[in-house]
């Protein structure tokens, strides 16, 4: 694993790469320093999907905010989304009626969907 998707890989409670139930993992509160919005409302959401399927991937603002969708990424692709958005609450891909939480890294990798949020420093 590269030092840019270690960083990429945040523990943060938006992305869907993990099981939709809720639970005591998925309630934790988003890295402080990255949902109070350090990287001055630019995000970059990768996601790596190694299934046969497309994925789809969402992502919410704060608890409360509308969800928003980012885009989707095909089967056996790679792809980079550069959002705008004060904070990053939740981030998540759904794959096969499943929400995989950005967070979840054990769901992500039963369901081979990687997710990573991190700056976008372009």
């Amino acid at each position: 694993m590269t030092s840019r998707w270690r960083v990429l890989c945040l523990g943060l409670p938006l992305f869907a790469l993990g099981c939709a139930g809720a639970g005591s993992q998925q309630e934790q509160a988003p890295d402080p320093a990255v949902a109070a919005g350090d990287c001055g409302g630019k995000w970059v959401i990768e996601v790596r999907n190694e299934t046969y399927e497309s994925v789809d991937v969402f992502y919410m603002q704060s608890k409360l905010a509308t969800t928003e969708r980012a885009g989707t990424v095909n089967a056996q692709d790679t792809r980079s989304f550069y959002v705008r958005a004060a904070t990053m609450w939740e981030v998540w891909a759904a794959y096969q009626n499943q929400r995989i939480l950005v967070r979840d890294r054990p769901a992500q990798q039963r369901f081979r969907v990687y997710l990573g949020v991190g700056c976008d420093s372009r």
